[in-house]
């Protein structure tokens, strides 16, 4: 397998080296490295990516959660723990999200489309690729939380959740996505 440099040029950083390093882990190795970590290390990998763009998103992707609100109180062994349960009885309920073109929706049993999405680059984030919820099919509840995307490695990308409230922005989870294959 080949992996794309996920990292910004030239940052030599601790976090970018692991970040390197992480590059070359088959999904489920790289999933178990990741649920560990607490929200600022997660920050500041997801900081070192290079954002993503549409065209590395397509079809069904499976979504697998590294971090929600919470969580990051636990000590890593529990945390990781806690998400891996979570993300095994996941797919009971929830496939994933499918992108076409501009377009998505988080996928569940039977096919049912809910929370749609529109894929988008954020004006106010260079190169940004966002996951954006405030479309006219959602709920109103749902409509203040958008998803900046990131390359993680070659075919994983991760996700950073933002609730976006008369407070400002708050984070509040990340996810990866990966394509499936056919």
């Amino acid at each position: 397998m080949t992996t794309t440099a996920p990292l910004h040029d030239g940052d030599q950083t601790p976090t970018a080296q692991r970040l390197w390093e992480l590059a070359g882990l088959d999904d489920r190795r790289l999933q178990s490295r990741l649920l560990p970590l607490g929200v600022t290390e997660l920050d500041e990998l997801f900081e070192a990516l290079r954002p993503a763009g549409i065209e590395h998103l397509g079809g069904l992707c499976k979504v697998a959660l590294v971090s929600a609100p919470g969580v990051d109180r636990l000590s890593p062994r529990w945390r990781a723990a806690l998400l891996r349960a979570l993300n095994l009885g996941k797919p009971f309920v929830y496939r994933g999200k499918a992108f076409v073109g501009e377009r998505g929706a988080n996928v569940f049993v039977g096919g049912v489309h809910f929370v749609h999405c529109t894929l988008r680059h954020d004006p106010f984030i260079p190169g940004s690729l966002l996951i954006d919820y405030d479309v006219e099919e959602n709920p109103r509840r749902v409509r203040p939380m958008a998803a900046e995307v990131r390359i993680l490695r070659d075919g994983m990308l991760l996700c950073r959740t933002i609730w976006r409230g008369s407070g400002g922005l708050r984070r509040i989870l990340y996810f990866t996505l990966a394509p499936t294959t056919p």
